[in-house]
């Protein structure tokens, strides 16, 4: 029995990860990738044109080449196969760390992917690894926990996390956690390790300006320009709010409360409040802790865990459909992810050159499948600031708005097209006084309107 539940776990954390790639910021990650396997790594800012010469210090070059290969050899089908398997490796490493029956371990792993937020349900992209390194950076503390030289492990992997996602800095947070939960005699025993994973953060092409990105993330407008970025809803702050409440009462009263469980819980509620981008890493610790509160002793069978898990098997199964067709039909791909893109358009002009203004969720789409412009702004640039310290994004949306002083920003960065949605402020304001501007409409179709400078 115990084998047929394992399977039936692991199939059913295979299923939800089988999801579409639907991130916005594919193309840009792709032609990274595809760059840094010609020998030409993204170190400078080739693909837009406002703040050209910005030097950006995000590290992603492990996941820009493997999404290049995996994208190049088997295509949207393979990437959603690559994130089912990074997902099933996470609900294993929850697995490992939930202490008590069977029946508990097979079933709130899988609960945690119920998370609200974009983390795990926009198909593959750097937040999943991140999502797997955080996970094994817990399996790893656990395991020195009986013997320390396990800890020697975490520079190697913080190596390849901080060359992976800017994440990284979730697993550096783990870290006064880790170290007070020993002993003072392991204590001094497992500094060095825990400095070595510090130090091994420097180890990628911009050393330590990799923490001065960090520092414009969260200087820049983010949590109120960038979906993702949003703080959580008001009822899902209460939630945490009662959810982490009671996980500390519940703790207190078995008597497994420990300062180094305050500190997570703690250090990740507020990052939770801070951004739903960041729940699920609240929601693994609730999970795990909560599984300490549970006596060892079986008051449920394990039998009875089939049930939770088919169900989940079958809510998961819902989306195998969908993201076969999305893989398989370009069409779908155009019109079916987070936002439609103008696939008619580069259809109609697939040898458009110059720098074009384009809506933000269009910009890595268009660095991908139209190599030969620039963009005026994409998923790279939000935390960009310019002189007069507005963001990127900020600026754009000024001019999607037709704020006073949008047509002589453009003429001031040299933009030679507008890519625009049809009924944007902007596009309201060229079609009721085109004579007033030096813009001519070229296209429009129900996803896209394209103007060219006269």
């Amino acid at each position: 029995m115990k084998k047929v539940i394992l399977v039936l776990f692991c199939l059913t954390a295979l299923v939800f990860g089988f999801q579409a790639t639907k991130d916005t910021d594919f193309g840009w990650h792709y032609r990274c990738g595809k760059e840094l396997l010609a020998g030409h790594p993204c170190l400078e800012n080739n693909y837009s044109y406002f703040l050209p010469d910005y030097k950006s210090y995000y590290p992603s070059f492990v996941y820009d080449t493997v999404l290049a290969i995996s994208y190049d050899r088997f295509g949207f089908a393979g990437l959603s196969l690559l994130n089912s398997i990074i997902l099933l490796f996470c609900v294993i490493c929850l697995y490992q760390l939930i202490k008590g029956p069977l029946w508990l371990r097979a079933t709130l792993p899988l609960l945690v992917l119920l998370t609200p937020g974009p983390s795990i349900v926009l198909g593959l992209r750097p937040q999943v690894f991140t999502f797997l390194f955080f996970l094994l950076t817990l399996n790893i503390a656990d395991l020195a926990l009986k013997n320390y030289k396990y800890l020697y492990f975490l520079p190697l992997l913080f190596i390849l996390w901080v060359n992976t996602h800017i994440g990284f800095i979730t697993g550096l947070l783990l870290l006064p956690g880790i170290f007070l939960n020993h002993s003072l005699h392991n204590k001094k025993l497992i500094i060095l390790p825990l400095l070595m994973t510090f130090l091994a953060t420097f180890i990628n092409p911009f050393s330590s300006k990799v923490y001065l990105e960090i520092f414009r993330h969260l200087q820049a407008p983010l949590a109120t320009t960038i979906a993702e970025w949003v703080t959580p809803p008001l009822f899902v702050k209460g939630l945490i709010f009662f959810l982490v409440f009671e996980i500390v009462l519940i703790l207190h009263l078995t008597k497994h409360l420990s300062l180094p469980i305050i500190i997570n819980l703690l250090i990740f509620s507020v990052l939770s409040l801070l951004g739903i981008r960041n729940l699920i890493f609240l929601s693994s610790f609730l999970i795990i802790y909560l599984s300490k509160c549970i006596p060892d002793k079986k008051f449920l069978d394990d039998r009875f865990s089939i049930l939770p898990i088919l169900m989940f098997l079958l809510i998961f199964s819902k989306n195998l459909t969908p993201t076969k067709n999305f893989n398989s039909k370009w069409k779908n791909y155009c019109i079916q992810g987070q936002i439609p893109y103008p696939c008619k358009l580069i259809k109609k002009y697939p040898n458009l050159k110059g720098n074009v203004f384009a809506m933000y969720e269009w910009g890595g789409f268009l660095i991908w499948k139209m190599p030969d412009i620039k963009v005026f702004a994409d998923g790279r640039t939000p935390s960009w600031l310019d002189k007069n310290g507005n963001s990127t994004y900020e600026i754009l949306l000024a001019i999607i708005q037709a704020q006073p002083g949008w047509n002589e920003k453009l003429s001031e960065t040299k933009t030679n097209y507008l890519l625009i949605g049809p009924g944007t402020f902007l596009d309201l304001e060229l079609k009721q006084n085109s004579k007033n501007y030096d813009w001519k409409e070229l296209y429009r179709d129900n996803i896209a309107v394209l103007y060219a400078k006269i």
